[in-house]
């Protein structure tokens, strides 16, 4: 069978809007199944931005509770003793090296820290009170030549965060510079440098205090190095010598 010229014509445009027709439909589906996905994907993506808060709020929760936790602990580092008698040994260095009275009673728990096969293992001594533990931390320069020291038990990052502290601390002191610690900051100054700042190297300590701060060495033998301040000082002695000389 043969179609004519107007029959193929017209077979010719079926097909075409035929075709039309299937590409709109698979678009349109395309487009709402699209929706669709980047719709699921933004609730998703709202959930796990929540459950991330979530969880660095229980972080920090943990951090806290830890902290509170290890608040009157203690670390002893040189004590070389068994579990046998590892009470004894804590209460002895108590009462005969530190001369303090600390009671059996004043302490929670006592217990070795570290890998079993460490000869010489780091103690833990937990006080019920702050107090006794203060108490010993006051009177901790008696163990010094001896061998032994004593730190608060700070968890593993809290240690990390006191190393970074305290080596700039340290190299601010080398260079005779006034700085210190208070909380998880180094004040130097008037600024404040948290400890993200310092572990990026994002700051530079300088290598001498601020000009209104430094003191300029007098040299005895070159007056010409004298302030202005001083000179003008002896200045002002000089006169009022002169003036009770003229009323003597």
């Amino acid at each position: 069978m043969e179609f004519s010229e107007g029959q193929k014509e017209y077979l010719k445009q079926l097909f075409s809007q035929m075709t039309q027709n299937i590409e709109t439909k698979i678009t349109t589906q395309l487009t709402e199944f699209k929706s669709e996905v980047n719709e699921l994907l933004g609730t998703c993506q709202q959930k796990i931005e929540k459950l991330e808060s979530e969880n660095n709020q229980l972080r920090e929760t943990v951090k806290a509770l830890d902290r509170r936790i290890r608040k009157n602990n203690i670390v002893i580092f040189g004590i070389e003793t068994d579990y046998k008698n590892l009470k004894q040994e804590t209460l002895a260095l108590f009462s005969e090296k530190i001369n303090i009275d600390i009671k059996e009673e004043d302490i929670g728990g006592i217990y070795f820290l570290g890998p079993k096969h460490k000869q010489t293992k780091p103690i833990i001594v937990e006080f019920i009170s702050g107090i006794k533990k203060d108490l010993v931390f006051k009177n901790a320069f008696k163990l010094k030549s001896s061998g032994i020291s004593i730190s608060q038990d700070l968890s593993a990052e809290d240690r990390e965060i006191n190393k970074t502290l305290v080596q700039h601390l340290k190299a601010a002191k080398k260079k005779g510079l006034k700085a210190y610690i208070r909380g998880s900051n180094l004040i130097f100054g008037e600024d404040t440098y948290t400890v993200k700042e310092l572990k990026k190297d994002l700051i530079e300590i300088p290598t001498e205090p601020k000009p209104s701060l430094q003191k300029r060495p007098l040299d005895e033998d070159n007056p010409e190095t004298e302030s202005s301040e001083s000179k003008k000082t002896k200045g002002n002695l000089s006169s009022i010598r002169t003036r009770q000389s003229k009323l003597l």
